[in-house]
């Protein structure tokens, strides 16, 4: 058996093409007035999955909303857990909000498959 230490989010980073450096934004639902931005990580690592736009019935007509996912590599950038609310700002720019967050690589990623594009 390896003594040595294993930590798959630093691996991930390594060995996966396409990475972005992305910003994570902690929101407070329940602040009001003013930002409702607690924390920000800049630099945070991720993969971003391709963006798949559905629509939906409402009354006569129809809605589009686009959403992704990410796999964020936890480290020094990224110090606080994200969760369902917080928001993701990709390389180029758009916002998405995660809808809900799991916690993969013995606890290195975060995954979030449910983030829909901010209008």
């Amino acid at each position: 058996m390896s003594t040595r230490p294993v930590n798959p989010g630093a691996d991930y980073a390594v060995v996966m093409d396409g990475l972005d450096l992305v910003v994570v934004q902690q929101i407070d639902p329940d602040l009001t007035e003013g930002t409702n931005v607690t924390a920000t990580a800049t630099g945070v690592t991720a993969m971003q999955r391709f963006p798949r736009t559905e629509t939906v019935g409402v009354g006569d007509g129809e809605i589009g909303a686009t959403s992704s996912s990410f796999t964020l590599v936890k480290g020094t950038q990224l110090t606080f857990a994200p969760k369902a609310r917080d928001r993701v700002i990709d390389a180029d720019g758009v916002v998405w909000e995660i809808e809900d967050v799991t916690t993969g690589g013995f606890g290195t990623l975060y995954l979030c498959p449910d983030c829909v594009r901010k209008r």
